[in-house]
């Protein structure tokens, strides 16, 4: 029950991409009236919300799934990537390789937010360069 190697790559890529700032589209400061307004926009996949913890199991390791304990319960979560495409290019991999209810979440600043109020943020940076 090993991933294939790209897609691997692929997580690895993503996370190294935002881990060192890589991403150009990471953050935008805006300037509208006297006020600055940064976005940091983030989507991952999550691929499950358990009663434990789930990082002992192999898969989690190999996908090295990101642990949030939020009322009680884990989530995890793969992937970072400002761009929404990449992430639901890797939900649909990660869906072929059992985690059937896997779907895509967005972040602004670390803060989980709809994917709709992410996407429209990004779309108002883009407005305002």
């Amino acid at each position: 029950s090993k991933l294939p190697d790209n897609i691997v790559d692929t997580i690895k890529d993503l996370s190294f991409d935002v881990n060192n700032k890589k991403t150009t589209n990471q953050t935008k400061s805006l300037h509208k009236e006297k006020k600055n307004i940064i976005f940091d926009i983030t989507f991952k996949v999550q691929i499950g919300t358990y009663l434990k913890s789930m990082l002992t199991q192999d898969i989690f390791q190999e996908l090295a799934a990101e642990e949030r304990i939020i009322n009680g319960t884990y989530k995890y979560f793969v992937g970072n990537s400002s761009n929404k495409e990449e992430i639901d290019q890797l939900k649909l991999e990660l869906q072929k390789r059992g985690f059937k209810g896997a779907f895509v979440v967005a972040f602004n600043k670390g803060l989980q937010i709809s994917t709709k109020e992410a996407l429209d943020l990004q779309k108002k940076t883009k407005n305002y360069e």
